[in-house]
């Protein structure tokens, strides 16, 4: 009966030391941390700003944006640089659509991620809370063939 009980607290410890060794707070960079829960962040958008497209149109949703049914526009902008930051309230999945022109052809660049936060307690020195995902690539792929 005593090699059982002690069995059962070796198992019982060696479990929490293995979830504690779980802990997703491990890779926590401190110095991307803020003090305060934010209610907004950045969309980290990436566009293809060239001769023919100085300016592109975005649409962007609330939603992952689906073509037979696309969602209601959120917001509706015009990046005028290939990297462009826009503030939108974290919490949701945020779809971009940008519309490109190649030549006489209009093409349209569609991505999407989720924007969320993390609290973090025990991997700083204080509470606080980190910024998870927002990163949209509408970059322009396609190029029209001359024949």
């Amino acid at each position: 009966m005593r090699n059982l009980k002690s069995t059962i607290i070796f198992i019982l410890s060696l479990a929490c030391v293995i979830l504690a060794s779980c802990n997703n707070e491990q890779n926590v960079d401190c110095f991307q941390c803020v003090t305060h829960q934010p209610d907004s962040a950045y969309l980290l958008i990436y566009s293809t700003i060239n001769n023919e497209n100085p300016k592109v149109l975005i649409n962007i949703y609330k939603s992952k944006y689906n073509i037979n049914n696309p969602p209601v526009v959120a917001l509706i902008d015009t990046l005028k640089l290939s990297t462009q930051r826009i503030k939108v309230p974290v919490g949701y999945f945020y779809s971009v659509k940008a519309i490109y022109k190649v030549g006489t052809d209009t093409v349209a660049a569609i991505d999407g991620d989720n924007l969320s936060i993390t609290k973090v307690k025990a991997a700083c020195d204080s509470v606080c809370w980190t910024i998870n995902g927002g990163q949209i690539n509408v970059r322009l792929k396609y190029t029209k063939v001359k024949n």
